[in-house]
């Protein structure tokens, strides 16, 4: 975690939901990703956070990445229904126990509960969020009164499509809801209005 001198935490932690699979978005916001995941090491009791620098409108932003983590597998064999990508694979059979859906939740949790920014990728209609506990998750982090984000290609507060399932998401009053065609462009939309919001590139702290 990064300090400043008075002992405070210097930049945001930023929790990044949504479906997780084979080399997913988050990479392409934390590029060293793969470096700190949820097996190397053993089991890691608690994730740690990744200094991430983002060039957002011309300015420089720098966030702490706090979670989820996953195996580090380039193959896709730690990916698969309800594994969290943290399943036990080929490329790790001995480094590791396959971890419990309990461990998984709890770690999550736990990422949730130190984050300042709560961002949710919801999809668009290429790829749908199917993953559930992504909902959890933002009940979740409402209810720790964490700065939501959430984020996809149909936002409206009151949508009225009849394939717009995940609209009871989007109802928090406090929540910033951020439409764009991909959680890359999501992401950046959201930290500049944060910043627009609350007044410069420091905003939070």
């Amino acid at each position: 975690m990064n300090l400043s001198e008075g002992g405070k935490r210097k930049f945001p932690h930023v929790y990044l939901a949504g479906s997780i699979y084979q080399n997913d978005w988050r990479h392409s916001l934390v590029s060293d990703l793969r470096s700190a995941n949820a097996t190397d090491n053993g089991l890691l009791r608690k994730w740690p956070a990744m200094l991430v620098e983002t060039k957002i409108g011309g300015e420089a932003f720098s966030w702490n990445y706090c979670g989820p983590y996953v195996a580090s597998c380039d193959h896709g064999c730690a990916h698969g229904p309800g594994t969290h990508g943290t399943n036990r694979t080929m490329c790790h059979p001995d480094d590791y126990e396959q971890k419990t859906r309990g461990w998984v939740h709890a770690h999550c949790l736990e990422a949730i509960r130190d984050c300042d920014i709560f961002f949710a990728w919801l999809g668009n209609s290429k790829t749908p969020c199917t993953a559930y506990g992504t909902l959890v998750e933002i009940g979740y982090a409402a209810a720790q009164g964490k700065q939501l984000v959430i984020a996809g290609e149909c936002v409206a507060r009151h949508c009225t499509c009849e394939s717009d399932e995940l609209w009871f998401s989007r109802q928090f009053p406090d929540a910033l809801v951020v439409g764009a065609p991909d959680p890359i462009h999501a992401f950046h939309q959201a930290i500049h209005r944060l910043r627009q919001d609350h007044g410069g590139i420091n905003f939070f702290f």
